[in-house]
């Protein structure tokens, strides 16, 4: 057993889903593990997390073990999907597991709940069963009753789970689906590559074979290779056909970054410090924004002072102040679609008043374009959000005003995605 810590409150989603990945990495390589038998095992916020990964990578996992756990926000937040901005709904879905339950259909899952779960009621766990079960995942589902939110000894105790663990071992079908909000999430089962569409809404591939002949449909997916050393019996690489994406022979070499902000948590980065220490203002600035990463991750992150280009060639940046003050953040902006006056933030053809108002964004890192580089201007982030809810809503832009919508998070003004070219769609 294997407890990966997540960076601690994190709903395991973003750099916590990237340490749960690490751990399994690390595990296998340090023991003989059975790849066949690995399961992924998530009790409340960890049940989100093992939804939500299970999803991400089911050529992973024997199966899923999720206990007083939830999978679906909009149930979560009693909030009707269609009543959020596009943007929100894109982030939301990539990061749980509702949209995403196809995914599942050859990983079967053992859920438990307590009927008198008092944090995270039983509605919510009712309600993403109910969904799996239609999207024709193979779920064992119990509510325990007599029971609140601390139902794990009792779980693991019982002689079913023990049985269903023995019985279950990882399937390699010849037809599955597959869908993806994220280039990142580029590999299922013997689909070795999936080329991905930055803004696919989601990327989709369908499996299906039937009488030897194997058919892939797709969208949102520009190549596709396949890995022909694992193909599962019944499949014959001769006999497969490929619409709507091109079947490519090779993995082509791993695609330059892109946002949004939070993908430049997940490799090495650095808060860059660019400042006069002795300007007090600025530097309690700079610190605070420390502190909302050391609230959020629980660990400080790497900072630079005055950093050598060598150092911002090194890492993810992330340049926190004013362009007036700022050559980096100057620099940055210099070929982006982002236009800053004394007055103005202004993306593409639309412009608002600085006074009042923040600007978040990410774009290639100069010093690197195998790198980010992501700027917060004007008004802070966050302030009123969860510290470990603090990044949730950060697309790959924001104009932000100074006051709040329900979930915490700064109201946008005008918020999205860059498209491929790291330039707006009007």
């Amino acid at each position: 057993m294997a407890a990966p810590f997540g960076r601690g409150n994190t709903d395991f989603q973003g750099i916590g889903e990237q340490d749960v990945l690490r751990v399994i990495s690390e595990t296998r390589r340090r023991f003989p593990v059975d790849d066949d038998r690995v399961f992924l095992a998530g009790i409340s916020m960890g049940g989100m997390g093992a939804w939500t990964i299970g999803c991400h990578y089911p050529h992973l996992f024997a199966g899923l073990i999720i206990l007083a756990g939830r999978g679906d926000y909009y149930e979560w937040h009693e909030v009707d999907r269609d009543s959020l901005p596009s943007w929100k709904q894109r982030l939301i879905d990539t990061d749980f597991a509702l949209r995403l339950l196809q995914n599942l259909e050859h990983v079967p899952v053992y859920c438990a709940h307590g009927i008198d779960d008092s944090l995270v009621p039983i509605r919510e766990a009712r309600r993403i069963v109910a969904a799996a079960k239609e999207a024709g995942v193979n779920v064992k589902y119990i509510e325990i009753e007599g029971f609140d939110h601390w139902i794990f000894e009792e779980v693991f105790a019982r002689d079913d789970l023990r049985q269903w663990l023995r019985a279950t071992s990882r399937q390699w079908p010849k037809s599955f689906t597959y869908a993806a909000f994220h280039p990142r999430y580029n590999q299922c089962y013997w689909l070795a590559h999936l080329e991905v569409l930055k803004n696919a809404n989601p990327a989709r591939v369908q499996v299906r074979t039937e009488d030897g002949r194997t058919t892939i449909r797709a969208s949102g997916i520009r190549s596709i290779s396949i890995d022909t050393a694992c193909l599962p019996p019944g499949v014959k690489p001769e006999e497969i056909v490929c619409e709507g994406a091109q079947l490519s022979p090779d993995i082509p070499p791993p695609p330059c970054p892109t946002g949004p902000v939070r993908e430049a948590f997940l490799s090495p980065f650095a808060f860059i410090f660019e400042g006069d220490p002795s300007d007090s203002k600025s530097a309690a600035s700079f610190k605070t924004r420390c502190m909302e990463w050391l609230q959020y991750a629980q660990s400080w992150p790497t900072v630079i002072n005055r950093p050598s280009e060598k150092d911002l060639a090194s890492y993810n940046i992330f340049l926190f102040g004013e362009p007036e003050h700022s050559a980096l953040i100057r620099r940055v902006l210099q070929n982006s679609p982002v236009k800053i006056t004394d007055a103005h933030f202004a993306i593409g053809s639309r412009t608002f008043e600085r006074k009042g108002r923040g600007l978040y964004a990410i774009f290639p890192n100069p010093w690197n374009p195998r790198r980010l580089a992501v700027i917060q201007c004007g008004e802070p982030w966050g302030l009123h959000a969860a510290p470990n809810h603090r990044y949730d809503f950060l697309p790959d832009f924001i104009i932000y005003s100074d006051y709040a919508d329900p979930d915490g998070s700064n109201h946008a003004d005008l918020a999205g995605f860059w498209n491929e070219n790291w330039n707006v769609d009007e």
